[in-house]
C-alpha cells in the first residue's frame, strides 16, 4: 500500500461521522468525530490545487494556530494530506462561524 493510500485509510478510520457545516474562503467544514482524540472536531478541507495562491495565508493560519494556548482561539490537532486536499483538523465550536455569530444591528433598507 503506499503512501498516499495509507494515509486515506488512516484518515478515514480517525474521523467518522463527517457533516458538512460550513463553506470557507479556503474550503468546506466538516463536523466529525475523532476516535483517536474521542470528540467532537471541525475539519476544514482545502483542495491545494484550487487555492495556488493562498498557501502561504494556509501555512500561516497552521502555524498561528499549532502555537496559539489561548482559550478564545480554537485548539489545533493537527494536518493531512491526501492528494490534493489538506485537512486542518481543530476544536469544534458549537455556533457557527464568526460570521454566523455577529449579526448587524442596524439594517439598510
Amino acid at each position: 500500500m503506499s503512501d498516499s493510500a495509507s494515509m486515506a485509510a488512516a484518515t478515514e478510520a480517525r474521523f467518522s461521522n463527517r457533516d458538512l457545516i460550513g463553506r470557507g474562503s479556503f474550503g468546506d467544514v466538516y463536523r466529525g468525530f475523532d476516535k483517536e482524540l474521542s470528540k467532537e472536531v471541525a475539519i476544514k478541507v482545502i483542495d491545494l490545487e484550487e487555492a495556488e495562491d493562498d498557501i502561504e495565508d494556509i501555512q500561516k493560519e497552521i502555524s498561528v494556530l499549532s502555537q496559539c494556548r489561548c482559550p478564545y482561539i480554537t485548539d489545533y490537532y493537527g494536518s493531512y494530506l491526501h492528494q490534493t486536499k489538506l485537512w486542518i483538523v481543530m476544536e469544534y465550536m458549537a455556533g457557527g462561524s464568526v460570521a454566523d455569530l455577529v449579526c448587524p444591528v442596524y439594517s439598510i433598507s
